[in-house]
């Protein structure tokens, strides 16, 4: 019995001094606040913002803001986002806002400050000049080299092709970005993010984000303008642009863009085979 109290005694200090490591926290759609007696090791917020008012290691957010108020021991990543320090919060690394700003109080410690106002993410919350302006222009520019390229014709027929084959389209779609997804992060996991394989389907995915955006425009145009034409065009990409800028939903909105491209390269082609 003695032994065991004096092995309870020795070793109880030891474990009540051993505290359990700070878990890491990732979010989607639901905003994460952290409490001042509150740990994390990393904070990942997908469409979400972030309260630090504890401490937290790093925090990375996707089309969302990062409030810090407490401690945080290594970067701030804000993707589509501002981020604001307030009286009391200290940041020992480096933070990054691209599409938004970087807001602290002039006593507030923290690293080296990187802003990117000029881009802006579709479905972000924080709108600022001239990043908005870059993105409105550059879909907007983007939309008429497509209508000069392929001409009213074409886009009726990538349209035209869904409702007669509503579920193969579809499917098709759902499926080419799923595939996508997992090559792509076989890829990045592969390699360093910087060789051909990686840039070749960064190009393939931008290129059919861009024949969807096309293939929605002139949708939603038509759904304004009977007659088809120009004027569709314009209004129907006006349209797809204002629906890219709305928070939260221009993101969903973008993410249908690639199978919507895919999709609707693939109703043309069988178009085409069927009309031969």
């Amino acid at each position: 019995m003695g032994f065991w109290l004096l092995s309870l005694l020795f070793f109880s200090p030891a474990l009540q001094s051993e505290q359990p490591e700070p878990s890491g926290r990732t979010s989607f759609l639901a905003s994460v606040h952290v409490g001042p007696e509150e740990q994390f090791s990393a904070i990942v917020c997908i469409l979400c913002s972030v309260r630090v008012e504890g401490r937290v290691a790093e925090v990375v957010t996707v089309a969302g803001n990062i409030v810090v108020l407490g401690q945080v021991e290594g970067e701030l990543v804000a993707a589509g986002g501002d981020i604001t320090l307030h009286p009391g919060a200290t940041v020992a690394d480096e933070m990054v806002a691209v599409g938004g700003r970087v807001y602290r109080d002039p006593g507030v410690e923290s690293g080296e400050i990187t802003e990117v106002p000029y881009l802006h993410l579709a479905g972000q919350r924080a709108f600022h000049f001239p990043g908005l302006l870059v993105f409105v222009a550059s879909a907007l520019l983007l939309g008429f080299i497509g209508f000069l390229l392929l001409g009213s014709k074409r886009l009726d027929r990538m349209v035209e092709s869904w409702p007669s084959r509503p579920l193969t389209l579809t499917l098709f779609g759902l499926l080419s970005f799923g595939g996508f997804t997992l090559l792509y992060t076989k890829a990045e996991l592969a390699g360093s993010g910087e060789d051909l394989l990686t840039r070749i389907l960064q190009g393939l995915f931008l290129l059919a984000c861009w024949l969807g955006f096309l293939a929605a425009s002139h949708a939603l145009g038509a759904l304004f303008v009977k007659r088809t034409g120009r004027s569709r065009f314009v209004i129907g990409s006006v349209a797809a642009t204002v629906l890219l800028l709305v928070p939260v939903a221009g993101f969903f909105f973008f993410l249908l863009l690639f199978p919507l491209g895919c999709a609707s390269l693939l109703g043309n082609a069988m178009d085409r085979r069927a009309a031969a």
